[in-house]
């Protein structure tokens, strides 16, 4: 006997990692709804009323949820849902779609029309999940998965990879230039921006004791080094550290503490802090054209952003962490900052979680450059 398609749901929010999913069903799906809270008593579940997804964005809003893990859908009606719901999906803020059957060949490619423009792939579920072929289906399907391509490695239980820009670049036709990275640490990226061509950088890095390890570890290297805290006005800054040097933030822990309970805020210290564009002034190289932007500095990214405005006019590139859920009180999260970089002629073209799916890291490139 074939697996129910539930069974592949409760499998698949396992296989992600989530700790307490969140999982809507619409009204005709409730009989599944009930199976997998009797299966899986830990996951959040709700039912909501038709249209299901025009309700989503307010239902999420209402519980203050941030990321739903799946979305249970029945056949009926469901490509209008979709339809409706695009924004939610452009911003990856559903991680699975699930469609219960059987759903014609003809639905099929128009699922796939709406959401593979996302970044979701398409799956089958019968003795186990398989991706769909490229090629059109010809058969009804009793159910069908879309599960956004950030999560799809970890099926296999692997993490998703790292975001390789160099890869990126040659795939693009993009020249390395100048490297401005903010959230340095201690500077082991600068061996890859050095392999790709970056001829020369500019480290920021906020926390006093790591910035000294940073000088040490890239002395005579062609890179301009900064001790500041990057933000959207000139000041000082409270940097709240951790005992993982590396989640140090100038917002406190939130629900990092749930991800990481290992990780503590450990003190504080107040830092300098200014806007990127007046930091990076009179530390360029003459002749090089700074072209990448790497923002990694715990959920301030967004504020980064806002006194960048100089710096973005020759930015092809921006990789920046984001966010799915609030681990750090007040980041921005990942529509935060796929509404502003559209706004200055960037798109989203690679999202990687490669450590948790709570957060990961995104690549922006220029537009119309990058189709």
């Amino acid at each position: 006997m074939k697996p129910e398609p539930i069974f592949f749901c409760g499998l698949l929010l396992r296989a992600f990692a989530f700790g307490e999913p969140t999982a809507v069903f619409d009204r005709r799906s409730e009989s599944a709804a009930k199976d997998l809270a009797a299966a899986h008593p830990t996951f959040r579940i709700a039912v909501i009323d038709d249209p299901v997804l025009a309700a989503l964005g307010e239902y999420r809003h209402g519980k203050n949820i941030k990321q739903v893990n799946l979305l249970y859908r029945h056949v009926d009606g469901v490509f209008s849902g979709l339809s409706a719901a695009q924004a939610l999906f452009s911003h990856a803020r559903v991680d699975v779609v699930a469609i219960s059957g059987p759903i014609p060949p003809d639905l099929i490619a128009l699922c796939r029309s709406t959401l593979e423009p996302f970044g979701y792939r398409a799956f089958r579920a019968e003795e186990k999940i398989t991706p769909l072929p490229d090629s059109s289906v010809t058969a009804p399907l009793e159910s069908l998965f879309f599960i956004h391509q950030r999560l799809v490695p970890m099926l296999g239980g692997r993490s998703s990879p790292e975001i390789d820009v160099g890869a990126f670049c040659k795939q693009a036709g993009i020249t390395p230039g100048g490297v401005i990275h903010v959230g340095a640490h201690e500077g082991a990226e600068w061996r890859k921006y050095k392999a790709m061509g970056a001829p020369h950088g500019i480290f920021v890095e906020a926390n006093p004791a790591t910035f000294a390890r940073l000088e040490e570890k890239l002395a005579g290297e062609p890179v301009a080094l900064i001790n500041y805290a990057v933000t959207d006005r000139a000041g000082t800054v409270t940097l709240h550290l951790t005992s993982f040097d590396q989640s140090c933030s100038i917002f406190p822990l939130l629900r990092h503490a749930a991800v990481y309970p290992e990780i503590v805020e450990t003190g504080s210290v107040e830092v300098p802090g200014d806007m990127l564009d007046a930091l990076v002034a009179g530390r360029r190289r003459a002749g090089v054209k700074y072209n990448i932007l790497v923002l990694d500095i715990q959920g301030a990214e967004l504020q980064a952003l806002h006194g960048a405005a100089s710096t973005l006019d020759d930015v092809e590139i921006v990789v920046t962490e984001v966010n799915f859920d609030e681990l750090y009180a007040g980041c921005a999260q990942i529509e935060d900052m796929d509404i502003f970089l559209t706004e200055r002629g960037f798109s989203r073209k690679v999202t990687s979680s490669p450590f948790h799916p709570s957060w990961g890291d995104a690549l922006y490139a220029r537009l119309p450059r990058i189709a």
